[in-house]
């Protein structure tokens, strides 16, 4: 009964030091599958700034007026990173941060847009040739350029107004 005894410790023994020697790995997790379809969604909704305290930014348009040959809004603007600069936009142009150019969910391409901070009062120019923004509480994004003549790109988002030129 005592060789018994003795032979459970020893192999108890030998079993701890077997596994004290050979730590187990982790169970690798399955990394989950994306879509290229979902990539491309998350890439056009990701914007790069921060987002800053605006006033009302639920409110993505506040007015909007349709009046012969004019397209008057006022809402929340935002700016393209510079990770989209070189990349094609939706009207196939070649997207660059030193342009005066925007994204509109609907006006038409190659529409010239007069765009002013409701704040500063400051106005620039802009051209639609992508579409967006892809954040429903912003009406129009515009260039790095185009922000920093608006003085906007330290805050990230601007209330703005938007007239529709001839």
């Amino acid at each position: 009964m005592r060789l018994t005894h003795l032979g459970s410790i020893a192999l108890l023994s030998v079993a701890l030091v077997a596994c004290s020697s050979h730590p187990t790995k982790p169970t690798p997790v399955p990394k989950p599958v994306i879509s290229e379809a979902e990539k491309e969604t998350v890439a056009q909704t990701t914007e790069p700034v921060a987002e800053p305290e605006v006033e009302a930014e639920s409110e993505a348009v506040i007015e909007e007026r349709h009046e012969p040959g004019r397209f008057i809004a006022e809402g929340n603007a935002s700016f393209y990173g510079a990770k989209f600069h070189g990349r094609k936009t939706a009207s196939g142009a070649i997207f660059n941060k030193h342009a005066m150019t925007a994204a509109h969910p609907s006006l038409p391409f190659g529409t010239r847009v007069r765009v002013t901070h409701v704040r500063n009062g400051r106005s620039v120019v802009v051209t639609i040739n992508d579409r967006g923004p892809f954040v429903k509480t912003r009406i129009i994004d515009v260039s790095r350029a185009a922000a920093e003549q608006l003085g906007m790109v330290q805050q990230g988002v601007a209330r703005v107004r938007l007239e529709r030129l001839p």
